[in-house]
């Protein structure tokens, strides 16, 4: 993810009423090692189907493009 992208994105007064996609992104602030099974654990429920306080991204959605949105965030959380 570009960098002044990121900053930008932490900048904007709405990420905070979605805490867990800000938890996501702080994520990508740092050279460690993002796991996959961490990502799984955290925020599968919350990216696919959304929880009441955090909306679905209807990015992952149940069908073929949703799938393969999917594992395409999962090849870049593995090339992070």
């Amino acid at each position: 993810m570009n960098n002044d992208f990121l900053h930008r994105l932490f900048l904007d007064k709405k990420l905070e009423q979605i805490p867990k996609y800000k938890e996501l992104l702080q994520r990508f602030e740092t050279q460690e090692l993002i796991h996959w099974k961490d990502i799984l654990k955290n925020f599968e429920n919350e990216l696919k189907s959304g929880t009441k306080d955090d909306p679905p991204t209807n990015v992952f959605i149940n069908n073929d493009d949703g799938k393969k949105r999917w594992e395409d965030f999962k090849v870049r959380i593995v090339e992070h």
